[in-house]
């Protein structure tokens, strides 16, 4: 005889597969008829009809609200910003009503027929548009060279590029968001979304 108090059976169904359900949802019903509590969860929405139907009465369903992918990561606007300049932009952008979840920080884009990827500072996906903040040695070779190399390759893969300076950023925060929100409304009216 089993002894049902101190037992309890706890385990993850796979919803997507009938087949794999089966045996265990056979389990629950074992414990159930000789007194074991069953705890079952299912990390998505079962079909209706058998094996489930068996098991889904009284059952609660908990979700959470999907959230985009880009919005899943470390900081609100993305990945984790490398600079004070772009966590100041990042967040600047998260609190704009028009703007916030657009962007994502250092983020990777594939570019070239290799295969190849560079890593941007601020990325909006959905309008392909890339942000650059740049400090000041970005005004001197190599960078400066490497930089517009950087951006015809970002430019021949469909991203438009908006270059600022991190001093820009430090002036006038309000100014920099302007010009941002100004690309995105730009390519957002040219590809009539």
């Amino acid at each position: 005889m089993i002894d049902s108090a101190g037992v309890i059976l706890v385990w993850q169904v796979d919803p997507s597969s009938a087949l794999r359900a089966g045996p265990v949802i056979e389990a629950f019903e074992w414990c159930a008829r000789h007194g074991v509590p069953v705890v079952a969860a299912l990390p998505a929405l079962s079909p209706e009809g058998a094996p489930y139907d068996r098991i889904l009465y009284g059952a609660f369903a908990f979700a959470r609200a999907e959230v985009p992918a880009v919005r899943r990561f470390i900081s609100p606007a993305g990945t984790h910003p490398a600079s004070e300049t772009e966590r100041r932009v990042a967040t600047a952008l998260e609190q704009d009503a028009e703007l916030t979840g657009l962007f994502a920080c250092n983020a990777s884009i594939p570019i070239g027929a290799w295969g190849g990827t560079v890593r941007v500072d601020l990325l909006c996906a959905t309008h392909r548009i890339v942000v650059e903040l740049d400090g000041p040695e970005h005004r001197a070779e190599p960078k400066f060279g490497n930089d517009r190399h950087r951006d015809y390759e970002l430019l021949t893969a469909g991203y438009l590029v908006l270059r600022l300076t991190n001093e820009q950023v430090a002036a006038d925060l309000s100014l920099v968001i302007e010009k941002v929100r100004a690309v995105i409304r730009l390519r957002r009216d040219a590809n009539g979304s």
